[in-house]
């Protein structure tokens, strides 16, 4: 923003690109004139460490406890990154009914048993031009910068010690109604810490909202923007 000259954004994220368009407004409230969610909620700070918090939840296998070791997440995503992106990049796999239903075991989120099992059926999102070109910048980059976060995350846990748990500007919370990963329940409550609040949950929609559903996406955020700021 300083190279810009930008002074001040309505910031917007999905995923973990959502985390950080709710902890900017924490860090930096004098830059920020809005924030927007897509599918990520303001979480609080927990009074743990993450990965530990989700080590007691979900267990050893989840993803996120997995990626905190050495090496193995890489070399099992870079053995072969075109079925990575192929198995990952797809929609209507499951509901969050059915999710729900799963045993536990299924529930912990194993990256390593999901990549053993293959293709999980429903329709790839992109087109091949578009995978191509992921498959190419990863085989490139490899997936070690976007683990690390991962890796970061009680370490950003713990540079947030102190921080008041208020964000100050007006703030939209899109959800995904099959988003297993980040369900649409863990925004309640959310107004607590976000009072200027609107939400909405896209139905039928599971994680990969803005190839998903981009025009209901951009209705929704062009519509608040409209309101809000008379972009």
């Amino acid at each position: 923003l300083d190279a810009l000259e930008i002074e001040k954004v309505i910031i917007c994220g999905h995923d973990w690109g959502g985390f950080i368009s709710w902890q900017f407004p924490l860090l930096y409230p004098e830059r920020v004139a809005g924030a927007i969610g897509v599918n990520t909620p303001f979480l609080p700070r927990p009074p743990m460490p993450i990965v530990q918090m989700i080590k007691a939840v979900r267990g050893e296998k989840n993803y996120i406890v997995a990626f905190q070791e050495p090496d193995r997440p890489e070399a099992a995503l870079e053995k072969n990154v075109r079925d990575v992106f192929t198995f990952f990049l797809r929609k209507n796999v499951i509901t969050a009914e059915e999710f729900a239903k799963l045993p536990a075991e299924e529930r912990a989120l194993d990256i390593y048993a999901a990549i053993e099992a293959g293709n999980p059926g429903g329709e790839l999102l992109v087109s091949q031009a578009e995978l191509d070109y992921y498959v190419r910048t990863f085989e490139r980059t490899g997936f070690r910068g976007g683990i690390n976060w991962y890796r970061n995350l009680d370490r950003n846990w713990e540079l947030a010690e102190g921080l008041a748990q208020k964000i100050d500007v007006p703030a939209l919370q899109i959800g995904a109604e099959d988003d297993v990963f980040i369900p649409p329940a863990m925004a309640r409550g959310m107004e607590r810490y976000v009072p200027d609040l609107e939400t909405h949950v896209i139905a039928g929609c599971g994680h990969w909202t803005q190839q998903e559903k981009p025009e209901e996406l951009n209705r929704l955020m062009i519509d608040w923007l409209d309101r809000r700021f008379g972009a």
